[in-house]
């Protein structure tokens, strides 16, 4: 949809797991996650298909999660883990 920015960070922190692992470091301290929705369907997708270990993808499915939206269409994942 003309947003060629994202997705920069998933192929980063691949090519170094260490920027990941100091990336999420404060993850456990997040309380919850706030986010648009189209960040939210982004992040499905990632979270669901990463391979294990991924200290990324494990605060995503471990924290809360509130999707704000205009659309009525149902989340794809439960929003909360």
């Amino acid at each position: 949809d003309g947003f060629d920015r994202g997705g920069w960070a998933s192929a980063w922190f691949a090519q170094d797991p260490e920027a990941a692992q100091a990336a999420m470091s404060g993850g456990g301290k997040t309380s919850a996650f706030l986010l648009g929705r189209r960040t939210y369907d982004d992040l499905v997708g990632h979270w669901r298909t990463t391979p294990e270990p991924n200290p990324f993808a494990d605060v995503l499915r471990s924290t809360p999660k509130h999707v704000a939206t205009r659309s009525s269409d149902p989340l794809p994942h439960p929003a909360r883990p």
